[in-house]
């Protein structure tokens, strides 16, 4: 039986793809890599998956083995730029999300998208925990997941990647308190939402 912590397909980023047809995804941090299966499959394309942790080879994935927090050292062998690159809940298992977020504008074609999701820590359940509680809870998954090595507000994450060279496109709060207001931002989504989604493009200059 798959660990469902590193199995589960990513639907509600898989449906904010735009585009129409998809050559060349990769995904960062995706365990067993469902989602990306689910996209080459959707989108008959090629994948490459980034991990520390590498699942069994698949047909038209290539996997590779890294730390992302060193993910610019590597010298990995693509021989093509992504139109669509996934990092669902992974940035904030990572030290340097700015140092990954400006690699990723490099291998990113100029017509791609980037479709990413962190915890947002603005979150109203932070706010009880912290501020009523009195305590930071350390848990095995979720917001407060005990692997957690950055913390982002949607300010944050919009400094990062602007800073990076995107280009906000598209914006979704995402949680179940937050679905009262159909996934729309409203000035409640940074107390309500328990993710932020964003989806990217290259910045124009």
């Amino acid at each position: 039986m798959k660990n469902n912590y590193f199995s589960n397909i990513r639907l509600d980023l898989i449906k904010l793809i735009t585009k129409n047809q998809i050559n060349n995804a990769l995904e960062l941090g995706g365990g067993d890599f469902d989602t990306l299966k689910h996209v080459v499959e959707k989108f008959n394309c090629n994948g490459v998956g980034l991990d520390i942790r590498i699942p069994e080879n698949t047909e038209r994935i290539t996997f590779y083995q890294c730390d992302l927090d060193n993910i610019e050292t590597n010298n990995f062998s693509f021989n093509q730029k992504f139109d669509l690159i996934i990092a669902g809940d992974v940035l904030e298992h990572t030290i340097y999300p700015d140092k990954i977020c400006r690699y990723l504008q490099g291998v990113l074609d100029e017509n791609g998208i980037f479709i990413l999701s962190v915890p947002n820590i603005r979150s109203i359940r932070a706010f009880y925990w912290i501020f009523v509680a009195g305590i930071f809870p350390r848990e095995p998954n979720g917001l407060f997941d005990k692997t957690h090595r950055s913390w982002f507000t949607y300010k944050n994450m919009r400094d990062i990647l602007e800073e990076s060279g995107f280009e906000i496109i598209n914006y979704k709060p995402l949680g179940r308190l937050q679905k009262l207001f159909f996934g729309k931002k409203t000035i409640f989504s940074e107390f309500l939402a328990l993710q932020h989604c964003f989806v990217v493009k290259k910045a124009t200059l």
